[in-house]
């Protein structure tokens, strides 16, 4: 399904600002239960162009079902997902290769590779959460991925040059200390630290300007392609888990994909999230293609209608949270004309052109006059 980015806003489907208030009326913000920056941009990417193909769909809807059914798979993939880094980060830091050889950019390719040691751990971890008995098809070749020989030989191949204690340190002294106790004794005797009795700032220039390192990460670029399909199906497991976790708050209702909509009791899933009282109520489009909405100003018109799409786009995206009594629903191709014009459309193409000028680098105090004529406008 194509959103045009007028309808983004106009819709709230995502996070468009920093302050707490719209955070919490984002569709985004109300379903999002992931633990990995990989899991929140792929949900942020499926509700903003939803997907039409119905065995997608079905696919996750079973995965879903099967992490519900099976609480122990459910409980230990999402122990092992909160400890996953972001992988698509330290793919950047890899593919950006400097052409100056400083100790900085010695200490960074150190950093990078004890980075994707970090992450090979994590994923051999999370394959050990699945269980052997998977019947979801989705789920199995999330699991096929994450088992791929290439993940253990690219981990074995850095345990014989990186010491398998060695991990990721947040402080800045005890990063120092990893860096130079990173490679193993007698792989290279220039580099066995252990012999002198503490790390010496000697010691720390000798480790940084070392080849050793380079080498294996020049091992790690050749195979970058195990990372990226690693990201891929951990960025999907987490989407999927994050849906089941949703389901767990709220009552689930599975919805069907037929040639109308059909919501019966249907309540607002993002004012319901923030605890907002709603009073339920049904649409459809069995009997009649056309409906006209009417009513005074904030009666509740836009906000009708937000529900209807937040329901929609939550089906087509696989999750089985609606918060309704009977969901049938039509898998839409193209929502451009989605803009709310009436109400504040004139507003939100304002204030996008706003954000616009900021990403281009205008001046503060042409941003600042912007904003003035914009709340003019809005009055």
């Amino acid at each position: 399904m194509q959103i045009d980015p007028g309808a983004w806003r106009d819709l709230g489907l995502e996070d468009c600002g920093s302050s707490e208030n719209k955070r919490e009326r984002s569709l985004f913000s109300a379903i999002d239960h992931t633990n990995t920056k990989m899991g929140s941009r792929l949900l942020c990417a499926n509700i903003l162009q939803p997907s039409t193909d119905l065995s997608t769909i079905y696919a996750r809807q079973t995965a879903v079902l099967e992490l519900l059914d099976t609480e122990e798979l459910f409980f230990s993939l999402s122990a092992q997902l909160v400890d996953m880094p972001d992988i698509d980060a330290a793919i950047t830091s890899l593919i950006c290769i400097s052409q100056a050889t400083t100790s900085r950019q010695v200490s960074q390719a150190i950093n990078n590779v004890l980075h994707v040691k970090h992450i090979l751990q994590a994923t051999v971890r999370l394959a050990h959460a699945f269980r052997a008995n998977i019947q979801s098809t989705l789920l199995q070749s999330i699991l096929g991925v994450l088992t791929e020989s290439r993940v253990d030989d690219l981990l074995d191949h850095m345990h014989a040059v990186i010491r398998e204690d060695i991990g990721m340190e947040k402080s800045a002294q005890m990063t120092r200390s990893q860096r130079c106790h990173a490679v193993k004794d007698g792989v290279d005797g220039f580099l066995d630290v252990s012999i002198f009795d503490k790390v010496t700032q000697e010691v720390v220039e000798l480790v940084e300007q070392y080849a050793t390192i380079q080498r294996v990460a020049d091992v790690i670029r050749e195979n970058i392609t195990i990372l990226y399909r690693v990201s891929e199906a951990v960025a999907l497991l987490d989407m999927i888990v994050s849906f089941a976790h949703h389901c767990t708050l709220h009552n689930c209702v599975v919805p069907e994909f037929s040639d109308s909509i059909n919501i019966i009791q249907g309540r607002h899933p993002v004012l319901e999230a923030v605890g907002r009282e709603v009073v339920p109520n049904n649409v459809s489009t069995v009997s009649a293609t056309f409906t006209v909405v009417s009513g005074p100003n904030m009666g509740g018109k836009s906000t009708y209608l937000r529900q209807i799409i937040y329901m929609a786009i939550m089906a087509q995206i696989g999750c089985l949270y609606l918060p309704c009594v009977v969901l049938s629903a039509v898998t839409e191709d193209n929502l451009d004309g989605m803009r709310f014009k009436a109400t504040f459309g004139t507003q939100t193409q304002t204030l996008y052109g706003i954000r616009l000028a900021e990403q281009m680098g205008f001046p503060d105090e042409v941003i600042d006059i912007a904003e003035q004529v914009a709340d003019e406008v809005s009055i």
